[in-house]
């Protein structure tokens, strides 16, 4: 009975290639785990940079207001506007209001 038992019992060869074939696996499901994570640090990293880009921007309206609420009372930016038939008046958030807050403001450091 000794002999028939020898003869089922694996050889080193098929421990050694099903460990191997173990190890592969295991090795292919780290892989996945570490490239979720990758994708995962690209995207938090994307975030940032777009949070970043949103500061600065928050920030430097942030300044134009202080500069506004700060300045003096003989300080007036007037924006208007004619379409060929009338004038108007800049009214709230207009890009040329921030133009002319930018432009006054490099105007004064310069002094």
């Amino acid at each position: 009975m000794v002999g028939q038992e020898d003869r089922n019992a694996p050889s080193p060869l098929d421990i050694l290639q099903a460990e191997n074939a173990r190890l592969r696996e295991e090795l292919a499901k780290e892989r996945e785990k570490v490239e979720r994570q990758r994708q995962q640090l690209e995207d938090y990293a994307l975030a940032n940079i777009q949070d970043r880009q949103e500061l600065a921007a928050a920030q430097k309206d942030a300044a134009r207001y202080r500069w506004l609420r700060d300045s003096e009372i003989d300080r007036y930016i007037d924006i208007a506007t004619w379409d060929g038939e009338h004038w108007s008046a800049w009214y709230g958030g207009s890009a040329e209001l921030d133009a002319a807050i930018d432009i006054a403001i490099e105007q004064e450091n310069e002094k």
